[in-house]
């Protein structure tokens, strides 16, 4: 039985793990389209990562809920076209309210989880060798410019990112994607204090939504966002979470062997 978690108004779980704590025993959680999306990537790096991610997604749910990981129901209804690309949402969950966020990168999975608000992640891999003067000038505002071009050069990279995960997370939280354009909206970049400064849709925005730069480890960048605030952020181990689980699962693997 998987310890049972508790999930308080104004708190935030952040659930890390990595791409190298993929299992074959992890298909066992997916519904239909999560089986279709695993199998339709190329290349096995983004198949582990989608796994895990999933993995941690539903084994969380399950912490929170006390139902079975793999009868979680999600929707992934897309609003305009119906198709299930849309942003990932629980129905039918006691308790209601929790809300969830997911990003992926390199070797890093992370995971969001509040309960009756809005949340928003984004992990990025920086690379050594930064080229993306063109994107950054697409990407930003002309404030951010200016101050991007003050970055030293061999700090770009992880700079621009910082930038990039801020916005990112706001608009995985807002629910909207980039409908409006990165380059429409401000927020801090690098700072002691992270925070959006602008909004062209609801200025109001901008006294309801926190943000929070995280720490994934070396040579990655994170944002999280939280609408309406948070008080508290926890973060647990989405690794350990696997690895339980499927150590139960393969010592039932005698029942059943894992569908690929």
């Amino acid at each position: 039985m998987q310890e049972r978690r508790v999930l308080q108004p104004g708190e935030c779980h952040v659930w890390w793990a990595r791409s190298t704590d993929f299992s074959p025993f992890l298909i066992h959680l997916f519904d239909q389209d999560e089986r279709k999306r695993f199998h339709a990537y190329r290349f096995s790096a983004d198949r582990d990562r989608f796994a895990v991610a999933c993995g941690v997604m539903r084994l969380g749910l399950a912490s929170y809920s006390g139902q079975p990981p793999e009868s979680i129901p999600i929707s992934r209804s897309c609003p305009q076209c119906g198709k299930p690309h849309g942003k990932p949402e629980v129905t039918n969950l006691s308790p209601p309210g929790i809300q969830f966020s997911i990003s992926h990168a390199g070797d890093r999975v992370i995971v969001a989880f509040a309960v009756n608000t809005p949340v928003g992640v984004d992990v990025e891999e920086v690379f050594s060798e930064w080229s993306g003067e063109s994107v950054a000038e697409a990407a930003l505002t002309v404030g951010e410019m200016r101050a991007f071009s003050r970055i030293k050069e061999a700090e770009r990279a992880a700079g621009f990112l910082t930038y990039w995960t801020q916005k990112e997370a706001v608009v995985k939280a807002v629910g909207e994607g980039f409908t409006i354009p990165p380059n429409r909206f401000s927020v801090s970049g690098r700072s002691d204090s992270p925070q959006l400064l602008s909004w062209p849709r609801d200025p109001g925005l901008l006294r309801r939504i926190s943000l929070y730069d995280l720490s994934p480890g070396p040579d990655t960048v994170a944002s999280l966002a939280v609408l309406g605030g948070c008080c508290r952020i926890r973060y647990l181990d989405g690794s350990a979470l696997i690895g339980d689980w499927c150590g139960r699962d393969r010592a039932d693997s005698s029942i059943r062997g894992p569908s690929l």
